[in-house]
C-alpha cells in the first residue's frame, strides 16, 4: 500500500499536520465437544485510522476498506470532521520520539505450526480432563485461540513504526460430581510458543479446582477466620 498518497492528497487539501494508522487483525478459533469439533472460526479484517490539523482544528476518520479510493475518502473526512469540531486544536500531531525501542512481540513459528498439530493438542487435553478423575463427567469449553495483529503508524513528520504480535491461549474446564453435587471449574493457558504448553498440567489444574469446590457447606452468618487463596 503506497501510504505516500494519503499524506500528498492531505498536504494538496490543505491538511497542515496529519497521522495514519493501519492496523490488521486474524483470528482462530476452535473448540471440542466429546472429541469433535464444534465450533472452527477463521477471521481476519483491516481497518486505516486517521487524523490530521485542517484549519486549526482536528479531524478524524477512519475506513474498513483498503481499496484505491480509501486516502481520498479518509482526507475528505477529516476536513469534515475538522470543520464540523467547535475547539481548535491546540496540541497538534505528536511528531514521535528520536529513538524507539526495539522489542519482539511476535513468534513466526507459531503460525508455522499445522491445525492439524493444534487440533491434536486440543484432544489430547480434552482426554486428559476426563482421565484425571473418576468424579469427572465431562470435559468442558475445551478450545484453542489464537490471534495475530499488525500496526503500521505514520505522520506527516516522517514517523513510521510497526509492531507485530501474535499469541495463543488453551481453555479447559471440568465438570466433576458426587453425591449427586456438580461443580465445574475453568482454567485457560496464554503464551507464544507452543511447545511450553503442558496439556496434562493444564488438566490436573481444573479438575484438581472442580473438585476441591465439592462439599462445601453453609456456616452460620458471623466473624470468621479465613485463608484466601492466592487466585
Amino acid at each position: 500500500m503506497n501510504t505516500s498518497k494519503f499524506f500528498e492528497l492531505a498536504k494538496q487539501s490543505g491538511i497542515s499536520e496529519c497521522q495514519l494508522q493501519i492496523c490488521k487483525n486474524s483470528n482462530t478459533k476452535i473448540k471440542l465437544f466429546r472429541g469433535e469439533i464444534d465450533e472452527f472460526k477463521v477471521s481476519q479484517s483491516s481497518r486505516i485510522y486517521a487524523c490530521g490539523i485542517y484549519e486549526g482544528k482536528r479531524g478524524f476518520a477512519y475506513s474498513e476498506k483498503l481499496d484505491s479510493k480509501a486516502f481520498e475518502n479518509l482526507v475528505n473526512a477529516i476536513i469534515l470532521s475538522a470543520k464540523y469540531n467547535d475547539k481548535p486544536d491546540i496540541v497538534g500531531i505528536f511528531k514521535g520520539e528520536e529513538r524507539y525501542k526495539k522489542r519482539n512481540c511476535y513468534n513466526k513459528e507459531l503460525p508455522a505450526i499445522s491445525l492439524e498439530e493444534k487440533i491434536a493438542l486440543l484432544r489430547k487435553l480434552e482426554k486428559s480432563i476426563l482421565s484425571q478423575s473418576d468424579l469427572v463427567s465431562e470435559a468442558d469449553g475445551v478450545s484453542y485461540a489464537e490471534a495475530e495483529s499488525e500496526m503500521t503508524m505514520l505522520n506527516s513528520f516522517g514517523l513510521k513504526l510497526k509492531n507485530k504480535n501474535n499469541f495463543f491461549y488453551f481453555i479447559g474446564g471440568a465438570v466433576v460430581k458426587k453425591d449427586g453435587e456438580t461443580k465445574t471449574y475453568y482454567q485457560d493457558y496464554f503464551g507464544q510458543d507452543l511447545k511450553s504448553f503442558d496439556p496434562d498440567e493444564l488438566a490436573k489444574t481444573v479438575v484438581d479446582r472442580a473438585i476441591a469446590k465439592l462439599g462445601g457447606n453453609s456456616v452460620d452468618s458471623g466473624n470468621y477466620p479465613v485463608i484466601l487463596d492466592r487466585d
